[in-house]
C-alpha cells in the first residue's frame, strides 16, 4: 500500500452564491430530500506518478427543500450535503459538508498524487437526507488512453483546457477563436503554447454559458482574453462582455485570415521568441493545417497561411526579415502548388514539405519528423476540424503529433502506430465516438499495447 506520507493531498470546498455554512442552524420541516444529479470529473485523465490530479465533484440537490413559512418565492430552507471523495488507491477518503440553499450547487475540488503507476477509480458520494447519490471517473497513472470530449465542440475545447490546465486558475492567458472557421485558431497554435493559455470557441456574437465558465475557471479572478481576428470573425459585443466580467480584452486580429496568421506571428517574435522553423500551411483547406499547427506548437512556431498556387506576397515580406529560418510546407501540391514553393526557395530559404497521399498520410507524414522519441499521440479526426482547434496547442505542450482518422482507421496511420508500439506510452482522442468512432479508439490502443481510458 502506498504510504499517505507519499502523497500530496489537499481539498478545498469551492462554493458558489447561495451556499451557507454548515454551522448555521435554520429551522426547516421533516421532508427529505431527493438526491440529485452529481457530475465528477478528474482531470487529468492521463497523470503521471507524482503529479497532481485534481477531482472535481460538482453537485445539485433534486428538491433543494421546502419554502419556509412567509418566506420569498426563492427562500428555500437549507439542504445538509456530505460529500466525500475516495481516491482509489487505498489511502482514505475525504468528507466535507455544507448546506445549499435554493437550488444552488456545491463544488468540492480535491487535490491527490498518485505514486505508482495503475488505474484508479475515483469514488465521490455525495449523501443528503432523503438518500445519497455516488459518481465514479478513472485515472490513469503512467501508460494509457483517454478520451476527451464534451456534448459540443464548445465544450470539446472546454474539456481540453481543463486537461491542460487542472488546477483552477492555472492559465495565464485565454484564446478565444470562432468555432465555425478554422484559419484564427489553427494559426494560434504556437501562441497558446507560449503564452500558457488554452484555446476556447465561441459564436460570433455570444459566449456560450459553458464557455465563460471555463474562462472564469482558467483565468480565476483576473487575466487577459484575446479574440482572434477581426469584427466580422467575433463581434464587438463579445469584447464589451468580457471587459464587464473584469478580464481585460485584447485583440489579434488582420485584414483577412493570411493577415491575422502573420499578427500573430509578430505576437512570437515580439515575445522573443527565435524562430528556427516556419509553418506554412493552406489557407482555404484544414486537413493539412491539422496536422502542421501541432508540429508549429511544439516549436513554438508561427503557423503561416497561403492561397494554393502563388506564395502571398505579405508572407513573402514577413519571410523575407527572418534569417536562416526553415520553412515547413505542409501538405501536397495539389494543395501547396511547386509554385508556392520555389517563391520560398527564391527567398534564399531552405524549404521542406510534408506530405502524403492524402490527409491522413500527410499526418503521419508529420509525425514521422519527429523521429523516434515520440511517447504520446493525439487521434483527431480529419472529416472536420473544431476538436483539433484546441487540441493542437495540447498536442504542442506534450510534444505530441496529431494524426488523423476516418470512420476507420486509415492504413498509414495503423501503420505509424504498429511501428511504435512499445514506445508511445499516452494516447489521447478528441471528441466523442461521433468524431472518433470507438471501434477506431480500441485499434489504436490494441496496436499501441494501452488499457483504456
Amino acid at each position: 500500500m502506498v504510504r499517505r506520507s507519499m502523497l500530496v493531498t489537499a481539498v478545498v470546498l469551492a462554493v458558489v452564491a447561495g451556499l451557507v455554512p454548515a454551522s448555521v442552524a435554520e429551522s426547516r420541516d421533516d421532508r427529505e430530500f431527493q438526491a440529485g444529479p452529481l457530475e465528477v470529473e478528474a482531470r487529468p485523465s492521463l497523470a503521471l506518478p507524482g503529479e497532481t490530479v485534481t477531482v472535481a465533484a460538482e453537485y445539485e440537490p433534486a428538491d433543494a427543500g421546502p419554502r419556509r413559512s412567509g418566506g420569498r418565492q426563492d427562500d428555500r430552507a437549507p439542504v445538509e450535503v456530505t460529500l466525500t471523495v475516495d481516491f482509489g488507491d487505498g489511502t482514505g477518503g475525504e468528507t466535507m459538508t455544507a448546506r445549499m440553499r435554493n437550488h444552488r450547487k456545491a463544488k468540492a475540488v480535491a487535490h491527490h498524487a498518485y505514486a505508482a503507476e495503475g488505474r484508479y477509480e475515483v469514488v465521490v458520494t455525495a449523501t443528503t437526507a432523503g438518500g445519497a447519490t455516488t459518481a465514479a471517473r478513472t485515472v490513469q497513472v503512467g501508460a494509457g488512453a483517454a478520451r476527451l470530449e464534451g456534448d459540443d465542440r464548445y465544450a470539446t475545447a472546454a474539456r481540453l483546457s481543463r486537461e491542460d490546465f487542472p488546477a483552477d486558475g492555472a492559465a495565464s492567458a485565454v484564446l478565444l477563436a470562432r468555432a465555425d472557421s478554422f484559419a484564427d485558431a489553427l494559426s494560434s497554435a504556437g501562441v497558446a503554447v507560449l503564452a500558457q493559455a488554452p484555446v476556447l470557441l465561441t459564436d460570433r456574437a455570444t459566449v456560450p454559458p459553458a464557455v465563460l465558465e471555463e474562462i472564469a475557471r482558467a483565468l480565476g479572478d483576473d487575466g487577459v482574453v484575446y479574440l482572434l481576428g477581426g469584427e466580422a470573425a467575433i463581434d464587438p459585443q463579445v469584447a464589451d462582455a468580457l471587459a464587464q466580467l473584469g478580464y481585460g480584452v485584447e485583440r489579434i486580429a488582420g485584414d483577412d485570415r493570411v493577415d491575422t496568421a502573420l499578427r500573430l506571428a509578430r505576437f512570437l517574435l515580439d515575445a522573443g521568441v527565435d524562430l528556427d522553423e516556419v509553418v506554412v500551411a493552406p489557407a482555404g483547406d484544414f486537413p493539412d493545417a491539422l496536422a502542421g499547427a501541432a508540429q508549429a506548437a511544439r516549436r513554438r512556431a508561427p503557423v503561416l497561411l497561403t492561397a494554393g498556387d502563388r506564395l502571398d506576397p505579405r508572407v513573402a515580406a514577413f519571410l523575407t526579415g527572418l534569417d536562416g529560418v526553415r520553412v515547413r510546407l505542409v501538405g501536397g501540391e495539389a494543395v501547396l502548388s511547386a509554385a508556392v514553393e520555389a517563391d520560398i526557395v527564391a527567398l534564399g530559404l531552405d524549404v521542406r514539405r510534408s506530405a502524403g497521399g492524402d490527409r491522413y498520410a500527410t499526418s503521419v507524414a508529420v509525425a514521422s519528423e519527429l523521429g523516434d522519441d515520440v511517447e504520446v499521440v493525439v487521434l483527431a479526426t480529419g472529416r472536420s476540424f473544431p476538436d483539433a482547434l484546441a487540441g493542437a496547442p495540447a498536442a504542442g505542450r506534450r510534444g505530441a503529433p496529431v494524426l488523423l482518422v476516418g470512420d476507420t482507421l486509415p492504413a498509414p496511420v495503423r501503420a505509424w502506430l504498429a511501428a511504435h508500439a512499445g514506445q508511445v506510452r499516452r494516447l489521447y482522442v478528441l471528441g466523442g465516438p461521433s468524431a472518433v468512432p470507438s471501434a477506431v479508439t480500441a485499434e489504436a490502443e490494441a496496436l499501441l499495447g494501452l488499457a483504456a481510458g
